[in-house]
């Protein structure tokens, strides 16, 4: 029985195989965080790619129909982003057209990594012209 206590042979092999596995998991825990970040970016540059075309189509910032987008694009893609735009304004929100529209979206994501929490900004620009002709 004392012989069997003192055999160290298998020890060293079980140590390195948890070590092996718990360095497995962390690495499984840091790319499933990774690709939640990169799904995040993509998804908030389509919100932005759909959200400038529809601003441009109707030469607004502001309607039912540039709201109405606005809060389709957050259902689909899951994400709420704040809005700015940089304009020149005809009258109120109408855009005259041929006119620059650049809007700014900004977004944050909480991520816990291995215990710690941490939040990420994500911003994206777009620009587009006014396609829309106000009278």
């Amino acid at each position: 029985m004392r012989k069997i206590l003192r055999n160290n042979n298998g020890f060293s092999e079980l140590v390195c195989s948890l070590v092996g596995l718990m360095v497995i998991t962390c690495m499984l825990v840091i790319s499933i965080t990774f690709i939640k970040v990169v799904n995040h970016q993509v998804a908030l540059n389509e919100f932005g790619n759909q959200y400038i075309l529809t601003v441009c189509d109707y030469g607004t910032t502001s309607s039912t129909e540039v709201d109405d987008r606005f809060e389709q694009l957050e259902e689909s893609l899951l994400i709420s982003p704040d809005v700015s735009y940089s304009t020149t304004y005809l009258t109120g929100s109408k855009v005259q057209y041929g006119e620059l529209i650049t809007i700014t979206l900004k977004s944050e994501m909480e991520i816990n990594l291995l215990g710690f929490d941490r939040t990420l900004e994500f911003e994206i620009t777009k620009t587009g012209r006014s396609k829309y002709y106000w009278k």
